[in-house]
């Protein structure tokens, strides 16, 4: 009976591990079929131009930027990868209406699409480790992306050390830390709620109609500090980076 069962067990692994294998090999397939369709399509549609944000981050960078930083930190596929945007480069610079911002998203996906065939590599040659639970590392950092991976760090550290973005992020920090001090203080208080024209009331009708339904209809949590919280903590995580900073503002009376 037991060597029966083995045998049975043996089956289920065998027929387990060949749809794994059948699995891996579509989705290599489906990635390069997409990965070959990168340089052939016009970088802008038929009929429409391109349009960037002026406050786009990618503007703080230069194609000489991302090629001298992936020059230094690369060591697979480094030809690969610099021939990629110099391609890109030149193809882009044969249409109009062109920003440069565009050179360095399509290099990204370039250097996406070569990432992810590398994870998907690393998993397939690590899959006995990775099943066993032996493999404590990050996929792409035991990959050969993970020089790619290395020169975005460096790469960031010049978009996000620019003295405007950081100025903003400040700012953004000094907005959440003061919207989570007036509407935490605020709730402790037994009037924070839609009723009444008390200062709490007011602040309490100023969390979105959605948010405050939500808590009043649906959340049925006994704790009610805990409740007032998690209210306050989704009313601000779902705000944009200057919704929060006007309201800040607009609360402290620094802006009207």
């Amino acid at each position: 009976m037991r060597k029966v069962i083995e045998k049975i067990i043996e089956k289920i692994l065998t027929v387990s591990g060949f749809i794994t294998t059948i699995v891996i090999m579509l989705m290599v397939v489906f990635l390069f079929k997409e990965g070959t369709g990168l340089f052939r399509s016009s970088a802008v549609e038929s009929g429409y131009i391109l349009s960037v944000n002026s406050a786009n981050s990618v503007e703080r960078i230069s194609v000489a930027d991302i090629k001298r930083i992936f020059s230094e930190n690369l060591n697979e596929h480094k030809e690969e990868v610099l021939k990629g945007l110099d391609d890109i480069s030149k193809s882009l610079s044969k249409e109009k209406n062109i920003d440069q911002s565009l050179i360095i998203q399509k290099f990204r996906i370039f250097t996406q699409r070569i990432m992810i065939q590398e994870v998907i590599n690393t998993f397939v040659e690590n899959y006995d480790e990775i099943m066993l639970g032996d493999l404590q590392n990050e996929l792409i950092d035991v990959s050969k992306a993970k020089d790619i991976r290395r020169s975005y760090k460096k790469l960031q550290n010049l978009v996000f050390n620019d003295k405007s973005i950081l100025k903003k992020e400040i700012a953004g920090w000094e907005a959440i830390y003061g919207l989570l001090s007036i509407f935490v203080k605020a709730s402790k208080s037994e009037k924070f709620k839609s009723e009444g024209n008390s200062y709490e009331a007011r602040l309490y009708n100023i969390i979105s109609s959605s948010h405050r339904k939500v808590y009043e209809s649906v959340e049925k949590y006994p704790n009610q500090e805990y409740k007032n919280l998690q209210l306050i903590a989704d009313f601000i995580s779902g705000m944009t980076d200057s919704y929060a900073i006007n309201l800040y503002q607009e609360l402290k009376g620094i802006k009207l």
